[in-house]
């Protein structure tokens, strides 16, 4: 990831538009390109309405199963299916991650008074990351139904390591570069890489720091963390295992 470019988090800001940086479609629609819901899958179909209360992952981890499902065929359809899910929580991720060292860029026309670069400021910057923590935390429990996934055709080979992408994003080079560049362009308003850094350790290894109890999903968490420092600082090579990998977590 250190190798992608920058990416502009926001499009319709002729107007002073912003977008909840916890959902962005996939595709433009007209006028709002970026559709301000925390629906990460987008509508639900109309007949479920008595669902509306429960959370979209608990939503579709209860649904598309029934969706897919026929009795007496084998696992094929649904394990297409069960691919397109993840991709589109991949997706879902990627929308997001943008905020992290983000760049807004706006149509700056002769006479208006606003910048055509604008860094994401550190409010917004925050929220997703707190939010793609968050997600790293909780995606296995509704993600990744073991009892199913051991039915499908190697369905180890379907990549569900999300704590590596979330990491990986949340502290790749070029997003600290942004991040930096944000900084001196306005220090009171944009994060520094120090406050950055810091903020984004505490909130990735909040349970250790608090003393809590650590459940897998958090040990998982600080794996990766630990293994791309580990890389980073040249203690430990690329391709070396984390210490949840080498336990099996």
């Amino acid at each position: 990831m250190d190798d992608e470019k920058p990416v502009s988090v926001a499009m319709d800001t002729r107007k002073g538009r912003r977008c909840d940086v916890r959902v962005r479609t996939a595709a433009g629609n007209g006028n709002g390109r970026c559709k301000c819901t925390d629906r990460g899958f987008g509508q639900r179909p109309r007949e479920s309405r008595q669902l509306r209360h429960i959370k979209p992952e608990d939503y579709y981890a209860q649904l598309w199963r029934k969706w897919t499902a026929e009795r007496g065929a084998d696992y094929s359809y649904m394990q297409d299916m069960y691919k397109s899910l993840v991709s589109q929580y991949a997706r879902h991720l990627g929308h997001v991650l943008p905020y992290i060292g983000g760049v807004r860029y706006h149509e700056v026309r002769q006479g208006d008074t606003f910048p055509a670069v604008e860094y994401v400021d550190k409010a917004g910057m925050r929220r997703a990351m707190t939010w793609l923590v968050a997600q790293a935390r909780s995606y296995k429990s509704w993600l990744c139904p073991q009892k199913l996934l051991m039915k499908f055709d190697r369905a180890d080979e379907i990549r569900t390591n999300f704590e590596n992408t979330v990491v990986n994003g949340l502290f790749a080079s070029t997003r600290l570069q942004r991040i930096d560049d944000g900084h001196k362009l306005n220090a009171q308003r944009n994060y520094s890489v120090t406050n950055y850094v810091d903020d984004a350790f505490n909130e990735v290894f909040k349970p250790t720091i608090q003393g809590r109890s650590l459940t897998d999903a958090d040990l998982k968490l600080a794996s990766e963390a630990v293994a791309l420092f580990a890389r980073a600082s040249g203690i430990q090579a690329d391709g070396t295992k984390g210490i949840a990998r080498e336990t099996g977590r």
